[in-house]
């Protein structure tokens, strides 16, 4: 599969996968080659989300590389759980800022019928 191909399969741009090879997520079958490995475009979508939610690149490929080795799901699952930690400070922290907001909304409408 090229690039190309990829790009419009996967709804993400040439820029991010030519940064994911870059980083050592995506290997072309060989140097001279323009195509691309199937077993890692098989695993793109798990890049983008694991990438999105905050990984680092170097996080990304510790992560992918354990999926290859057997005995490593516990290794795995602890990369997932911190992950879905960090996500949940996130929500809870631009809860409490919706919370926030919608006080001074409810303090504005107060002000305004008075």
């Amino acid at each position: 599969m090229t690039i190309t191909e990829a790009s419009g399969i996967f709804n993400v741009s040439c820029d991010v996968l030519r940064e994911y090879e870059n980083n050592g997520l995506l290997k072309k079958t060989s140097e001279t080659s323009n195509e691309y490995c199937e077993e890692d475009f098989n695993s793109l979508g798990l890049i983008q989300l694991l990438s999105e939610s905050g990984l680092a690149y170097g996080e990304i490929k510790e992560y992918l590389d354990l999926t290859s080795k057997p005995g490593t799901e516990e290794q795995q699952i602890s990369i997932l759980r911190k992950l879905r930690y960090t996500i949940l400070n996130s929500v809870h922290k631009n809860q409490k800022m919706l919370d926030k907001i919608d006080f001074i909304i409810w303090n504005k409408k107060k002000e305004e019928s008075l």
